[in-house]
């Protein structure tokens, strides 16, 4: 059978690993857990902020998406409210040349009614001359 000595060197080495690593979790364990617990902090952080960024980009962008919407809204309204001006005036300058061109009408004729009348009544005194002409031109 094999025999196990037991002696003051294995103890040694038992305590000289526990202080191994006692030694290598104050150096190196410790410090690196702190470093990844800062990190895990920031980043959870940086995660927060980005959502907080996001859903506030989020919202101005429907406020600017609704504030557009508005101002098109706005924009047709006063698009109609123009073009129905527009027509109106269109509508009010055309009657008026109408109405112009109507009175322009009845003056040409009244004139040339009167013109007409002054001329059957100079042609009306001038009628038996030109008729007692018109006989002795036939005479001869």
């Amino acid at each position: 059978m094999v025999s196990v000595d037991l002696n003051i060197t294995l103890v040694i080495q038992i305590v000289n690993f526990i202080v191994g690593l006692v030694v290598i979790n104050l150096l190196i364990i410790r410090p690196v857990r702190g470093i990844i617990r800062q990190r895990l902090d920031l980043s959870d952080k940086l995660t927060k902020d980005a959502g907080r960024f996001a859903n506030e980009a989020d919202l101005r962008l429907a406020r600017y998406e609704s504030e557009l919407e508005t101002a098109r809204a706005q924009a047709a309204g006063q698009r109609e409210t123009v073009r129905v001006q527009a027509q109106e005036a269109g509508r009010s300058i055309l009657e008026g040349a109408q109405s112009e061109a109507g009175l322009f009408l009845q003056r040409s004729r009244k004139e040339m009614e009167q013109e007409v009348e002054t001329l059957r009544r100079a042609l009306r005194g001038k009628i038996s001359v030109l008729a007692d002409r018109a006989v002795s031109r036939i005479i001869e």
